[in-house]
């Protein structure tokens, strides 16, 4: 993750106004997973800025055009007369450092100002997940006060007469209010904590970077921590990752393996749960095919309501050129299938396998060790574990996933 944090941060100092680097950048996020609508649809809240020195308050509505495509709007547009003016999302949105396709974030970049608070007026979404977090200018999570910089949808206390569908079962549209202020304090309810005034600059973190620390980049061949939730750049802190990297071709067959946490289904997918839930594992999972390159992009994700799954609750996922998709990777078959982009030869893929809010799940991805290793995730996931093996359409058709294990045992 601290090779991404790097490019990435480059990318955004090369592209800050001279005006902008006197002043430390903050950043305010919107999250939404899985609305019951397009995300297009989705309404955000609006932003009002308040001062305790006089200057008076100046409320910004939803910006009418989200910029979709550079990086450099992240800070350039910090002086935007509207608001949420930066989208990021695996779909119709800036796609680098591995979103997920489940996912929208709509970015509200601000000047760290101890005198500003920033209040946030908004309804609940009819969604899977929703969240708002705070980022210093290195784009990474913090503490201050002891106040963490994120807050999900069911810590959200909703106004008078107003309900959230996350903490009591109700439809969704209750309103509420939450606040970034400098005086987050622990118990205090809907608040998230201003980034410190002095807080590390994008200038500190130039650095172009590899994907790994070893040129080329060995295939990995098993699942391992991905470490993401800890890093910079925007980080989801209620996720965490499993991932492996794998050189293909459109010849090749990824195939991963594992059980399945319980989640949302059916009419639940796509709409809010009272959560904690004592019948789910996690809130959300999803297994995504991504570039093992810059500037990391996803091409595409299935979601845990759209894996198969055997009579044992485990799924056969099988990744593939459109090419060399075999015949039996279908649902008859039990299998989920995800095409995968071959466009540039032997391109590395990254596969991440994701994890949120865990609840009474010892297997969860969050409980594994940043530095275990494949033999830490597979000690603590157990048949949750997603085994990983490479192989041609052939061997897949001749006997599914077995045939495929076999086959990619004997290559190694």
């Amino acid at each position: 993750m601290k090779y991404v944090k790097r490019w990435l941060a480059a990318a955004l100092v090369a592209a800050l106004p001279a005006a902008a680097m006197s002043a430390s950048p903050g950043f305010l996020i919107y999250r939404v997973y899985l609305p019951s609508t397009s995300p297009q649809e989705v309404k955000l809240p609006t932003l009002t800025l308040r001062y305790n020195d006089g200057r008076p308050s100046k409320t910004l509505a939803p910006c009418a055009n989200p910029v979709k495509g550079l990086l450099q709007d992240m800070v350039t547009k910090t002086a935007s007369r509207c608001a949420w003016p930066v989208i990021v999302a695996g779909q119709n949105g800036l796609n680098v450092a591995y979103p997920d396709t489940g996912a929208t974030y709509w970015v509200a970049p601000f000047i760290i100002d101890p005198a500003m608070t920033i209040q946030v007026d908004g309804e609940f979404p009819d969604a899977r997940y929703m969240s708002f977090n705070t980022y210093d200018g290195t784009g990474a999570s913090f503490e201050a006060n002891g106040v963490k910089s994120a807050l999900a949808d069911y810590l959200i206390k909703p106004h008078p007469g107003s309900k959230n569908p996350w903490k009591t079962q109700a439809p969704a549209g209750g309103t509420f209010t939450v606040v970034v202020t400098p005086n987050a304090v622990p118990g205090m309810p809907n608040a998230l904590p201003m980034p410190p005034e002095k807080s590390p600059q994008l200038s500190k973190f130039i650095g172009m970077g590899q994907v790994c620390s070893n040129a080329p980049c060995p295939d990995t061949y098993a699942f391992e921590p991905y470490g993401g939730s800890g890093g910079g750049m925007f980080p989801n802190v209620d996720n965490d990752y499993v991932s492996t990297r794998q050189e293909v071709t459109w010849k090749d067959v990824i195939v991963v393996r594992g059980k399945l946490p319980r989640t949302p289904t059916g009419a639940s997918a796509t709409h809010p749960v009272v959560w904690p839930n004592p019948n789910m594992d996690v809130r959300y999972w999803s297994i995504c095919n991504n570039w093992s390159m810059a500037p990391f992009v996803v091409e595409d994700c299935l979601f845990d309501h759209q894996m198969v799954t055997d009579d044992e609750g485990y799924y056969t996922f099988v990744t593939s050129s459109q090419w060399s998709r075999p015949k039996n990777a279908n649902a008859d078959h039990g299998v989920s299938w995800l095409a995968m982009s071959t466009l540039l030869p032997a391109i590395k893929k990254q596969i991440i396998v994701r994890n949120m809010l865990p609840h009474d799940f010892a297997e969860a991805i969050q409980n594994v060790p940043d530095h275990g290793g494949q033999a830490g995730a597979r000690e603590v996931m157990k048949a949750y574990y997603p085994e990983v093996w490479k192989c041609s359409k052939k061997d897949f058709e001749a006997g599914g996933w077995r045939a495929c294990a076999q086959a990619s045992a004997l290559k190694r």
